[in-house]
């Protein structure tokens, strides 16, 4: 009676998790993932389909994007304490490129929002730095041509 009571726990403990995630990255990353959902288990295949290159903010807040970069991805999740494994580091050919398997079972349901939040507002910010420094530099120089007369 009590492992089995222990283990119906644990799998609605998991499962409420495996939803957070799944919720978080969906918010997050819009329609440019793809979840390879197990229906068990404390770790999420998750295809990333686009990338931080060209991102920008629709009027959801999701990040839509076009080809990931994988170095980026993996050093903001590191980052933000986000426990994910390329699985092409583990292949020899391309077909598990930009799919990661995403640990989630030793996170608590806020902590996978915060955290998925935080990554995806970062992979932007990473974006759209460079764009917007870019798109002001003709306001700075005009400003900096008044200041100087």
């Amino acid at each position: 009676g009590y492992y089995e009571r222990h283990i119906k726990k644990t799998n609605e403990i998991y499962a409420e998790r495996r939803a957070a995630l799944i919720h978080a990255l969906t918010m997050a990353f819009g329609k440019n993932i793809k979840l390879i959902a197990s229906q068990t288990g404390t770790n999420l295949i998750v295809s990333f389909q686009a990338s931080t290159t060209g991102a920008r903010l629709d009027c959801e807040t999701r990040l839509d994007c076009a080809p990931m970069n994988c170095a980026k991805l993996a050093e903001a999740a590191r980052k933000h304490r986000i426990t994910m494994v390329a699985l092409n580091d583990f292949c020899k050919d391309d077909e598990h490129r930009n799919e990661y398997l995403v640990s989630f079972g030793h996170l608590s349901a806020a902590q996978i929002s915060e955290r998925v939040s935080a990554l995806a507002q970062e992979l932007l910010a990473q974006e759209l730095q460079p764009k917007l420094a870019t798109s002001l530099h003709p306001l700075l120089t005009t400003s900096e041509s008044c200041i100087t007369r």
